[in-house]
């Protein structure tokens, strides 16, 4: 499964941008600090 940081990276975009292209189109984004670590750890090992 990927993580939000991951399809950010993915995409070529920084994840702040993604947050806000959803906030734009009305899709609700939670993202914890939970999240944010669990997908750094995730990230290294690419």
């Amino acid at each position: 499964m990927h993580h939000p940081l991951q399809k950010a990276r993915f995409a070529g975009i920084p994840l702040r941008e993604m947050i806000a292209i959803a906030a734009g189109k009305g899709i609700p984004f939670q993202y914890s600090l939970d999240d944010l670590n669990e997908d750094m750890l995730s990230a290294e090992s690419l």
